[in-house]
């Protein structure tokens, strides 16, 4: 027979009681402190009287359901974390330092961080899951699957660009060739400007796959954005539908390339390669040498009145 273990401080004499299976379960369930073995069965009052002559330190354990419950005796609380003091469907692998990351947060930072450097392919969710600090279980809780994660990722590297295009094509008390800048230099340094080199994760091949259908259309949005910038332009409005067509995937090929530049030379200051990576662009689009000055500076204008 097994015996619940009771703290013995204050208590005289020695009393014992045995304890049933489910008590000694509901204990591990409580991860309550060390407790010693008290030798005699407590009735409800004694239970009450030692309670209140304790005042802290020590809380009551009872037996039954709803309104057949009744106390059996005291157990040492030293700290109790019950079920409930946990964010239901979240509960920790592993404690990671303060990041101020919210846990969805903290998955994508953690999948960045593997995908870019052990590979996607060697990747699993639990390993993403245990540098996020969470459990497996949990993760899914924010994403179904290692594609969904990966998607949420690609989608970042295009989104805040789309909204800084939606910005700047319809403002037409700017000159076109200022607000090309000022694209190409912002998705440029969006590209370049976190710890990860994320661009590279577009060469997966599993990227061409319909399961990421969304970032495609996002980045097909923004592509046609760029585009349109470019035939406002007074060199791209000269130019048909073809070479127009030629010239905008030249200009957005450009912008992308400072990703294999970032793997290649991951020291190069984002700054610098976004602003010369603008006026590349220009060239492209025709904009002269001479003339570069101008929409460089207006597309600065229009990215510090932006914050």
């Amino acid at each position: 027979m097994r015996f619940l273990t009771l703290p013995t401080r204050f208590l005289t004499p020695p009393m014992w009681f045995p304890a049933p299976p489910m008590l000694s379960s509901s204990l591990l369930n409580l991860r309550l402190g060390p407790i010693s073995v008290v030798r005699q069965k407590l009735s409800a009052g004694q239970v009450g009287a030692v309670a209140r002559e304790l005042r802290t330190g020590y809380r009551k354990l009872t037996l039954g359901a709803g309104g057949g419950r009744r106390p059996v005796g005291l157990c040492e609380d030293r700290g109790v974390s019950t079920p409930t003091s946990r964010r239901v469907g979240r509960p920790r692998a592993q404690e990671r330092p303060a990041s101020g990351l919210e846990p969805r947060e903290e998955v994508l930072a953690a999948a960045a961080e593997l995908f870019t450097t052990r590979g996607y392919t060697a990747t699993s969710t639990r390993a993403v899951a245990e540098r996020a600090g969470l459990r497996q279980a949990s993760l899914y809780h924010y994403f179904d699957g290692k594609d969904a994660i990966l998607a949420a990722l690609l989608e970042g590297t295009v989104r805040p660009s789309l909204r800084v295009a939606h910005e700047l094509v319809p403002r037409a008390d700017v000159p076109p060739e200022a607000r090309l800048w000022a694209l190409c230099h912002s998705d440029v340094a969006l590209l370049c400007g976190g710890p990860h080199n994320l661009g590279a994760l577009y060469l997966l091949p599993e990227v061409q796959t319909d399961r990421f259908t969304v970032f495609h259309e996002v980045r097909a949005e923004l592509k046609e954005s760029y585009a349109q910038l470019l035939a406002a332009t007074e060199p791209g409005s000269a130019l048909d539908a073809r070479e127009l067509a030629l010239r905008a995937d030249l200009v957005f090929g450009l912008t992308e390339s400072v990703i294999l530049i970032r793997r290649a030379a991951p020291e190069r200051e984002p700054g610098s390669l976004a602003e010369a990576t603008a006026d590349a662009a220009l060239r492209i689009a025709g904009v002269p040498q001479r003339s570069l000055a101008r929409p460089r500076r207006e597309g600065r204008g229009l990215l510090a009145a932006r914050g």
